[in-house]
């Protein structure tokens, strides 16, 4: 008997956590739509954005001052054939333009992608990309080469869902600090494509 209501009372205390959670997590967001290409971000409730285009748009915190980018969201139409009539895929695109994401003028060089599938807490199929860039013109006390790690990107093709082929969401880190990374975690996980 005594086993019986205790289940009980650890279900409901449960049940009440988890309501309280869900309701503090409502509370300490908004959303933001965009009805060009019908996708809604979960935004933590001290960001702010600015559109620049249909295209683009920035975040950042609301303490920052304007012209602060946190983090960056980018409409991207990619050609889906090369000129020489090869195939063009997502996979591709992705490689490609995540190296332009992060590289900083000529004296960094690109050394290496990391790349891995991510997939949003709606299901939504993407990729997770960080980049090494090495500075082989600044060198340390040791005469080694300074590198960096950059990162993350986040790229999804929704081509099918807003029917334009070749289009590409891209969420990217611009400001590189732990903050940041947490709450570009939390937007990507809150994104929805679609009516």
């Amino acid at each position: 008997m005594n086993i019986r209501i205790t289940t009980i009372l650890i279900y409901y205390f449960c049940f009440f956590v988890t309501s309280i959670y869900a309701q503090e997590k409502q509370a300490s967001s908004r959303v933001y739509t965009d009805a060009n290409y019908k996708y809604q971000l979960q935004l933590p409730a001290n960001y702010v954005e600015l559109k620049i285009s249909d295209e683009k748009l920035s975040l950042r915190e609301k303490k920052d001052i304007a012209s602060t980018v946190r983090i960056a969201l980018n409409i991207v139409h990619y050609q889906t054939v090369t000129a020489s009539g090869k195939i063009y895929d997502f996979s591709n695109f992705s490689r490609s333009h995540a190296l332009s994401l992060y590289r900083q003028g000529d004296l960094k060089k690109s050394d290496s992608l990391m790349i891995k599938d991510y997939s949003t807490n709606q299901g939504l199929k993407g990729r997770e990309i960080y980049v090494r860039l090495v500075n082989s013109i600044q060198k340390d006390a040791t005469g080694t080469e300074e590198q960096v790690i950059k990162g993350p990107a986040f790229i999804f093709d929704f081509s099918s869902q807003i029917g334009i082929p070749g289009t590409a969401l891209i969420i990217h880190q611009v400001a590189d600090d732990n903050k940041t990374s947490r709450a570009i975690r939390s937007i990507v996980d809150g994104l929805k494509i679609g009516p």
